[in-house]
């Protein structure tokens, strides 16, 4: 009996801690995914607003005020047409040409697949490899493109997202601590729950199987 108890407790703690790891892991997995949704809303706000500003002001003004756009550190806005020529770029020696061979460490070839997406789709986002100006090493970056309509031409930028592994990092920590704290009041509460069931089972053994017999 005693080591039913004892078994059953065991059982019941593991199961326990098993689902409070579980939780823990799906906690990182949805900040992750949150922090990207917010990524992702940010850099296709700001294509957006490029769309409707090439929709609604001079083609000419539309240009400078596209090549002019910037937020955070390095982003920018570019254009460019279903040819892969770029139209729109803060750096002026790459309008004009042909960016169809720009690809990242890992073969993908970003203009292209950015072009093709927004062919089939109007609009999307690819993640890729790539480096910030003045810095050699490379960075993953996700770039939302969208077709501006009645044209062939595409809005787009990119953003960096390693930083996004970092607060993940902080994240994971945090929510492991927690999960040791919780996980040592469970055990210390089932220890105190599994020691007052074996002094109850012992009291039942002696007070009912092991008193004196009656003749």
């Amino acid at each position: 009996m005693i080591l039913s108890v004892f078994a059953i407790a065991t059982v019941i703690s593991i199961i326990s801690i098993a689902n409070i790891v579980s939780r823990g892991n799906s906690r990182i997995v949805s900040f992750r995914a949150m922090l990207m949704a917010e990524k992702k809303q940010q850099i296709k706000s700001l294509v957006d607003m490029a769309v409707k500003i090439v929709e609604k002001t001079p083609l000419e003004d539309a240009k400078k005020i596209v090549r002019n756009m910037r937020y955070g550190e390095n982003g920018y806005v570019w254009i460019n047409d279903f040819n892969n020529i770029m139209i729109v770029h803060p750096d002026p020696r790459l309008e004009g040409k042909d960016q169809s061979d720009l690809k990242d460490p890992n073969g993908v070839y970003i203009l292209r697949e950015i072009t093709r997406v927004c062919r089939e789709q109007g609009e999307g986002y690819l993640e890729y490899q790539w480096k910030m100006p003045g810095k050699e090493i490379m960075r993953p970056k996700i770039s939302y493109a969208k077709t501006i309509p009645g044209s062939s031409w595409i809005a787009g930028t990119g953003i960096y997202i390693d930083d996004i592994d970092s607060q993940v990092t902080k994240e994971r920590a945090s929510i492991r601590k927690e999960i040791t704290i919780t996980i040592a009041e469970y055990v210390a509460i089932s220890l105190t729950v599994s020691l007052l069931l074996l002094l109850a089972a012992v009291y039942l053994v002696n007070r009912y199987i092991t008193g004196p017999v009656e003749a």
